[in-house]
């Protein structure tokens, strides 16, 4: 009796020393789902308040792509607000600073800085000060 139950107590523990630990992806990860990964917007906030519903159609359909590599690009999407816009407005690199808390983003137009307030694999919220106010971005990944 006590063989078997040693040989029980054998096998549970290599059993349960065997499986496999939980892959925690990492900020880069998230943002970029591993290689690229496409972000919309799905709501937006100033002063606390919503305002999705006073933003252009042709703005909201933005896609906001992140790369592995470090390199993004905001695309126009199915609607362009003006239809002389290029397809891509705007490109460039991008990389985490404090603790991986903000994105700042370079490209030749400009360079920004905006606070992450989540990000998970499906929800990205961005918080961004302009002229004292912030607002904030709340994306869906693709």
């Amino acid at each position: 009796m006590k063989k078997m139950l040693l040989c029980v107590m054998t096998f549970s523990l290599s059993f349960f020393a065997c499986e496999k630990e939980e892959h925690i992806p990492s900020h880069s990860e998230l943002l970029t789902g591993g290689s690229s990964k496409t972000w919309v917007v799905k709501r937006v906030f100033m002063g606390g308040e919503e305002i999705t519903e006073a933003i252009f159609p042709c703005a909201l359909d933005d896609n906001y792509i992140f790369r592995s590599d470090a390199t993004f690009e905001v695309n126009e999407g199915e609607t362009k607000c003006y239809t002389s816009e290029p397809q891509i407005s705007e490109s460039g690199t991008w990389l985490f600073i404090q603790s991986n808390s903000k994105i700042v983003r370079i490209s030749e137009e400009l360079t920004d800085t905006v606070s992450i307030a989540r990000l998970t694999e499906t929800e990205l919220h961005i918080i961004a000060v302009n002229n004292g106010e912030g607002s904030e971005l709340r994306l869906t990944g693709k």
